[in-house]
């Protein structure tokens, strides 16, 4: 894949909807970990990929310290979702 572009920190929010993609994240995440970059990651509690992130994290730097997701009060937004985030198959716990 394309390595990451350099930046001081990375953003990810929204995207754990499936184990597949917190084991993609996972991967990436160390990337920037290895480079020097802060990540910070936002996903609501309960999406399947949120234990998969954290399995595959703790996979690939068994001794990495404060890796974990603290669930906060939030505001978000509602409406139609795209078939890819909601369609069949998907193992998201949205019901919207």
């Amino acid at each position: 894949s394309t390595p990451l572009p350099p930046s001081d920190v990375i953003c990810a929010a929204d995207i754990l909807y499936e184990p597949k993609t917190g084991i993609a994240l996972a991967q990436r995440t160390m990337e920037a970990l290895e480079r020097g970059s802060r990540v910070v990651i936002g996903c609501s509690p309960g999406r399947p990929g949120r234990p998969a992130f954290l399995e595959e994290l703790k996979r690939l730097k068994p001794d990495i310290n404060g890796a974990e997701f603290v669930d906060m009060e939030g505001m978000t937004c509602t409406g139609k979702r795209h078939s890819l985030i909601c369609g069949e198959g998907s193992t998201s716990v949205s019901d919207e």
